[in-house]
């Protein structure tokens, strides 16, 4: 006979009952009434251990169910008292504990648990209308014309992963505008209206967990300033801002100079819970194209001596890229998949007059630092991402022209000289050139009397693809001849 997690045998050498050891189905049913449960991933390839405590739910390791059944509250083990076919039963504490310890491993270990009921109550799921922030009071549901926080007690038909809970609690300001971060934007924008609302968009589009495979595109961070080729020097603000975004999201970071896209573990500090995907600093070699499946396809994420994880493409973290030069990657193809917005030189050019904290200087404190930011500021900078988002669900992404992206990727393409001498009055749109008389003339202007004139016509074809020109070439005469053209839409 059995009672809770303990079962008992008869013995016929001394005709009695005695303590055999653990029940298993009972121990099953002990871990389900603590909230244990297995739970399988998105992409039903495999499962994970999870603890569920009223509407959240923890991801756990073995060593978290060995310290919820042996703890000292645990009436399982308090001294067994019962009677069963009129013999009485008196079984003591410690020896309880005692077999408990001897018999442990055949029922906390991978397989056995394997067993457990499968939780499948849904989880929160941003969608393309909606987006659902988790702070220590509530459920925050964010919609173009709402904000709305549900405490947790009241949330009964969906779960909410504590990896995802913030730590600060939360309540609506209507001053968001006035908070630090919201100020920050404006500078990094230059103040600039239309850039603003690419700013405001682009948060939003970031903070909004879902990903549509139609419609995915990375958010790409670049400085405004001409960029020097040899130093690129950042310093604009791009890191601040990405931080900004793990105040409520999980980020994870990977450095983006020892990104390697030919490195089949390259993604493996990703984990289900992460929500947005930060390559820093990515060098310009690094290639566009090679985002395009995790865009459309999904991230298959191979871990070096763990699963691999398969994140669904509805389920996919969203992409930020931040570089100090301009990825190669330019024309139509690329385009689609990209949301670039550019860091005006504010605070770069705070450092270049002796302040060595800009942020500081401007705002009087340290961002994200609960000793500078007190409740009311964590509040109006919660509420203005809030705006973000709901800026978002109102218009999209929203996009304005570019100040010098196109301009930095022709002086990578090419050169400076050849950057300054096409963008003057030598070459006139929709009329056709004579190739070796401005090949002549470029030569003179540059002081390079070793350029051939291949290399010079490639330049010319680099220039008309990023500005999305239309290339053409012919002989007449004898001659060659080349013309750029706007594309006609």
């Amino acid at each position: 006979f059995v009672v809770g997690i303990w079962k008992f045998q008869f013995s016929k050498r001394n005709k009695s009952w005695y303590l055999k050891g653990l029940y298993f189905d009972g121990f099953i049913k002990l871990l389900t009434s603590l909230g244990f449960y297995k739970r399988y991933r998105s992409d039903q390839r495999a499962y994970v251990l999870i603890r569920e405590v009223g509407s959240i739910i923890t991801e756990i390791e073995l060593s978290h169910i060995k310290d919820a059944v042996f703890n000292p509250s645990n009436l399982q083990f308090n001294d067994l008292q019962f009677s069963y076919k009129n013999e009485d039963f008196h079984i003591k504490r410690d020896m309880l504990r005692e077999v408990y310890l001897q018999q442990f491993n055949n029922v906390v270990n991978a397989n056995f648990l394997g067993h457990l009921n499968t939780h499948d109550k849904p989880v929160y799921r941003d969608n393309n209308n909606t987006t659902f922030l988790f702070f220590r009071n509530g459920v925050v549901t964010i919609t173009k014309n709402n904000c709305e926080l549900t405490s947790y007690s009241e949330v009964k038909t969906h779960c909410v992963w504590r990896e995802h809970i913030l730590a600060r609690p939360f309540e609506f300001d209507e001053q968001f505008n006035e908070c630090h971060f919201s100020q920050f934007i404006s500078n990094v924008a230059g103040s600039d209206s239309e850039r603003i609302n690419a700013f405001t968009s682009g948060t939003g589009y970031l903070i909004n967990n879902y990903s549509s495979p139609a419609i995915g595109r990375a958010v790409i961070l670049y400085d405004e300033e001409i960029t020097d080729l040899k130093n690129p020097e950042g310093g604009t603000g791009k890191g601040v801002y990405s931080n900004a975004l793990a105040q409520l999201r999980n980020v994870t970071k990977l450095d983006g100079k020892r990104f390697d896209p030919s490195d089949r573990f390259r993604y493996q500090l990703l984990s289900d819970h992460t929500q947005v995907v930060w390559i820093d600093d990515a060098p310009r070699k690094i290639g566009f194209d090679v985002f395009h499946s995790v865009l459309t396809d999904g991230w298959n994420v191979e871990r070096k001596n763990k699963p691999e994880i398969f994140i669904k493409p509805e389920d996919s973290p969203k992409l930020l890229l931040t570089s100090n030069s301009v990825v190669d990657g330019g024309g139509n193809t690329n385009e689609r998949r990209q949301f670039i917005i550019e860091f005006a030189p504010y605070y770069k050019d705070l450092q270049k007059q002796g302040f060595i904290e800009p942020i500081k200087y401007v705002h009087g404190c340290i961002f994200f630092d609960d000793t500078d930011w007190d409740t009311s500021e964590w509040n109006r900078f919660y509420s203005f991402m809030v705006h973000c988002v709901q800026y978002y669900h109102q218009n999209g992404l929203v996009f304005y022209k570019p100040k010098n992206v196109n301009r930095n990727r022709l002086l990578q393409s090419t050169n400076t000289d050849f950057a300054q001498w096409i963008t003057g009055d030598k070459v006139i749109l929709n009329e056709w050139h004579d190739t070796k008389e401005l090949f002549l003339d470029y030569k003179e202007t540059a002081g390079d009397p070793d350029l051939k004139q291949r290399t010079f016509t490639e330049f010319i074809k680099q220039y008309a693809g990023i500005f999305n020109y239309l290339y053409e070439n012919k002989r007449a005469n004898g001659k060659s001849m080349f013309k750029i053209s706007q594309i006609s839409l």
